[in-house]
């Protein structure tokens, strides 16, 4: 059932777990979608393992049944670590009440800002506060938890004024993405630059990151040689990863080199796997079809976008809704 369940979302280029499936119009996938969830609740369930796939299996679906079952069944197997599956519901469900922790502060944390349960998140630090932590420590977490919030400008402030090492942060990559991604928000190309510089100096950066910072200075037309050269060493790194070849596709689009950006692009929409990301990469190549003047290729993939686009994934963080709009607009 949950292969099943996983091939019919994965027909649809949408990742398991999201609400859009309730928003689909009536039609095969759907029907066999609602005759697995019947017979999904009516499955044994055995030991810890099958209550695991049922209750992911039916947060897949959005079954009004999945938060009982959650709750039913951590407390009937509570050795089971519960927290990944209860952070998917609180997700789906929006309702943060459905995460449970287990005493692990850093992976707890992270939980509590995916499940949007911010006065929790607040509470650990406020108790981590009272230790010896060291500050910069605290701080960054903090930063973390504005990124979470959508409070960007406390985070470009913090950086800004100096209070972050920037070459050598107390969680590495980790807070120096959440410093550039406040950044890309707030469109601080100072502080993108300065970023540049500091991480240019490192040779332990990983592709992960090359590929963030490329992107983000390709967004937002920022020394476009440095960044192309951060992303291809990315896309090196990792060549079927399909993220970086969008990002490869997006800072070459940029440079005007349409026919290399579009190599790029159908090779990042080959190489995704099926998931609500996919959104951004149609919408790139939208952007780049129509610069060709192929505009029935960049209106399939603009409608396709647009379809799968869902405000509620963290995965379509990217998506440029005034470029949609934009495009939606000149392909009429």
């Amino acid at each position: 059932i949950r292969a099943a369940v996983h091939c019919c979302f994965s027909e649809n280029f949408t990742t398991p777990g999201r609400a859009n499936f309730n928003n689909w119009a009536d039609s095969t996938h759907k029907q066999r979608l609602n005759m697995l969830g019947k017979k999904l609740l009516a499955m044994p369930v055995k030991e810890a393992g099958d209550a695991a796939i049922v209750v992911n299996s039916a947060i897949a679906l959005h079954l009004p049944e999945a938060p009982a079952l959650l709750k039913k069944y951590a407390k009937l197997y509570p050795s089971f670590n519960w927290r990944a599956i209860s952070m998917a519901a609180a997700q789906s469900y929006k309702n943060p009440e459905l995460l449970i922790t287990y005493d692990e502060f850093f992976y707890d944390f992270q939980a509590c800002l995916a499940a949007r349960d911010f006065p929790r998140a607040k509470k650990m630090l406020d108790l981590l506060r009272r230790t010896k932590i060291k500050k910069e420590v605290i701080l960054e977490l903090d930063l973390m938890l504005y990124l979470a919030a959508g409070e960007n400008s406390r985070i470009v402030n913090a950086a800004n004024a100096g209070k972050v090492n920037l070459n050598n942060p107390a969680f590495g990559d980790m807070t120096i993405n959440t410093i550039l991604t406040a950044a890309h928000i707030q469109q601080d190309k100072e502080l993108i630059q300065t970023i540049l510089k500091s991480e240019n100096s490192k040779s332990s950066r990983t592709p992960s990151l090359d590929n963030a910072l490329g992107y983000v200075c390709a967004d937002l037309n920022i020394d476009l040689p440095a960044a192309e050269k951060l992303i291809r060493k990315a896309v090196k790194a990792e060549p079927y990863n399909p993220a970086y070849r969008d990002s490869l596709a997006w800072v070459l689009f940029k440079q005007g080199k349409l026919a290399e950006a579009e190599k790029e692009i159908d090779k990042a929409i080959r190489f995704c796997p099926a998931s609500t990301s996919i959104c951004v990469l149609m919408l790139h190549g939208a952007e780049i079809k129509y610069a060709m003047k192929k505009h029935d290729d960049a209106v399939m993939m603009l409608g396709l976008a647009a379809l799968i686009y869902d405000p509620d994934d963290p995965v379509c963080s990217d998506y440029d809704l005034k470029a949609e709009k934009r495009l939606m607009r000149v392909l009429k």
